[in-house]
């Protein structure tokens, strides 16, 4: 399989339902003929904005820091001790367009993952949900979303895809139905890697998900 397959996050559909997003908002406003940036404004971009002089490293402790968090959050090939990383299958060995010489975003199926490390529970923080949030919950409660449901899942599949690619999401949803249960309904958007086949998909969802008139 020469394409990744990714099911799209719903949350990136519903944004672009909305037509094209607003113009970049500029990060200063330019001043009005004739005025003085205030000083202290002024300053703090001087700062921002200043070189580090000729030969002065930044500093280590910062630099360290950055490292450090880079490194827990990334997944790499095992080469030591990390916690998350990767190893390349025996049969990657056999495949041509794979292997340690050659990884390729593909390559996915030929490749073990360590256990996925969760976050300290202690450490997460929530916040209480606003009444926006409840609203939308409720609404979905009342359409029967909480409720599990015969009806199979449908799916939308973008057009550099095939059906095995299909095939392994169908088998995933599946399985995660048989152990949950099937709420919905539900569709499930398959995409891969060409952002030209993407569009079709949006109009789809947007025409799936919303009443006309609210778009």
């Amino acid at each position: 399989m020469k394409l990744s397959v990714v099911v799209a996050i719903l949350l990136v559909f519903m944004a672009a339902c909305g037509g094209a997003s607003d113009q970049e908002t500029p990060l200063t406003t330019p001043l009005a003929d004739g005025a003085e940036p205030d000083q202290g404004e002024q300053q703090a971009r001087d700062d921002q904005e200043a070189p580090l002089a000729d030969g002065a490293a930044p500093d280590q402790g910062e630099e360290q820091a950055r490292d450090d968090e880079e490194s827990q959050m990334s997944l790499v090939e095992c080469p030591g001790g990390e916690e998350m990383c990767w190893e390349w299958t025996d049969e990657a060995n056999s495949i041509p367009d794979c292997g340690p010489t050659n990884d390729q975003e593909w390559c996915w199926e030929y490749k073990a993952y360590r256990p996925y490390v969760p976050l300290d529970p202690e450490a997460s923080t929530y916040r209480p949900l606003d009444a926006d949030t409840q609203s939308r919950a409720r609404r979905l409660v009342d359409l029967g979303w909480n409720a599990t449901v015969d009806t199979p899942a449908t799916y939308f599949v973008t057009s550099d895809l095939g059906e095995a690619d299909l095939d392994i999401v169908r088998a995933g949803i599946r399985a995660a139905e048989e152990y949950l249960d099937a709420y919905g309904p539900m569709r499930v958007y398959v995409i891969g890697s060409d952002e030209d086949t993407t569009e079709p998909a949006i109009a789809d969802y947007c025409a799936w998900a919303y009443d006309p008139e609210e778009l």
